[in-house]
């Protein structure tokens, strides 16, 4: 076995025993998943159950690229989406800089530190100025901007969080609990406005850009 073989042995091992104690945090049973994407990527034990009443998923995967591993996590939260709203939030990088000071916009909520920070798309400009400006929502966004690397979605009935990202200590666990305690918050807050308020704008798939 290799110096490289024995360092990705030593990760794995390292990674599986941090969903477990992930999961012994979140009193969910790791589950291994089998089927054919095995075929292609590395695949670590799930944590498949609740959280805070709410359908909750978390899978890692792997996958070998030239001499290193890189590293998927991805966190699904359901939720109820009555009238199908849809959002992107990303955080800001040099690209998406460049293309608002050349004119390209996205939308803002009015709060600059937020609207620095984070990149947010939807089909209803309304949906999201109003749900992201909750100060609870400011708060936890806050807490956790600088550890957001990744992207969070709302598809359907489920809020999509995925990051290269992977779990190998403590640190990486608490990530990952104050994310699933941000996208609850913000489940709830989505919730609430779709029980107030009906879509101003036909929804069409958001478009990569």
């Amino acid at each position: 076995m290799s110096l490289f073989e024995l360092f990705i042995s030593s990760q794995e091992k390292q990674i599986e025993k941090q969903v477990y104690a992930l999961g012994n945090e979140l009193r969910i049973q790791p589950k291994i998943k089998r089927g054919w994407s095995q075929l292609i990527y590395k695949q670590y034990p799930q944590l498949d159950g609740k959280y805070q009443g709410r359908d909750l998923l978390i899978s890692m995967t792997s996958r070998k690229r030239k001499n290193r591993r890189i590293f998927k996590t991805q966190v699904t939260l359901g939720l109820y989406n009555h009238y199908n709203y849809d959002l992107r939030i990303t955080k800001e990088n040099f690209l998406s800089k460049m293309g608002k000071y050349f004119g390209v916009k996205d939308i803002e909520i009015g709060h600059p530190p937020f609207d620095d920070n984070f990149r947010i798309q939807s089909s209803d400009t309304y949906f999201p100025e109003t749900v992201l400006s909750e100060p609870l929502i400011i708060d936890k966004f806050k807490r956790i901007s600088k550890e957001f690397k990744g992207e969070l979605l709302l598809e359907g009935h489920e809020l999509i969080y995925e990051e290269q990202l992977a779990l190998l200590s403590r640190k990486e666990r608490n990530h990952v609990k104050k994310l699933l305690d941000l996208m609850d918050t913000l489940a709830r807050y989505i919730e609430g406005f779709g029980q107030e308020r009906r879509p101003t704008m036909n929804h069409e798939p958001l478009a990569d850009l």
